[in-house]
């Protein structure tokens, strides 16, 4: 299988997906970030030979989901795409999805590990979540999620791991994060939604 994970960071999600593929896989990470690019690449020589690879499955390239064919990314020339915790953040998340669509092979799908908001969202928080980077109170609803992913052209969705979310919440509970006050009556829910293409 050929997997795509967009916003790779540092690669360590990619050095998994490497071992899983194995060595008739083949792993391709975009980042935006030219340092993490250039930190991924550099520790993936010891991560392909430490998962006792015969050779190294892995890519990495700077470049954005709104615009994967600069990366070199064709159609429908990937099976699964990956995208973890970014998809809130994202410049332009129809766009995005659009692209996450082209490179998909039929039958392919996304693995996005999201948050979604119970309700329709105030778009000021919203504008200000994404300021600051908080990728839990910067959620759409689930509906606004959902009508972006039929905008897109994609069939089916499902959803799992389903966990209760605060937009404090950090990734380790003794660091809470940057989060903007507001009366907004929402809930949040982080979750894995599979996408079928």
């Amino acid at each position: 299988k050929t997997v795509l994970d967009i916003g790779s960071r540092r690669g360590r999600g990619i050095f998994k997906l490497s071992s899983r593929v194995g060595d008739t896989g083949r792993v391709i990470g975009v980042e935006w970030s030219e340092d993490f690019v250039a930190e991924a690449t550099q520790r993936a020589d010891r991560a392909w030979r430490d998962s006792g690879l015969s050779e190294n499955n892995m890519e990495f390239a700077v470049g954005y989901p709104e615009d994967l064919g600069r990366v070199g990314i064709e159609d429908a020339s990937v099976d699964l795409v990956y995208i973890n915790t970014v998809s809130n953040l994202l410049f332009d998340a129809d766009a995005a999805f659009a692209e996450m669509k082209r490179v998909l092979k039929p039958g392919g799908a996304i693995v996005c590990e999201t948050v979604l908001a119970s309700d329709e969202r105030d778009g000021e928080v919203v504008r200000r979540a994404r300021a600051i980077g908080n990728s839990v109170q910067a959620a759409p609803s689930k509906r606004a999620f959902e009508s972006m992913l039929v905008r897109a052209g994609f069939r089916s969705v499902s959803y799992g791991n389903e966990e209760a979310v605060q937009p404090q919440d950090g990734a380790l509970p003794e660091h809470p994060v940057e989060f903007i006050e507001t009366d907004e009556e929402v809930t949040f829910t982080a979750l894995v939604a599979t996408i079928e293409k």
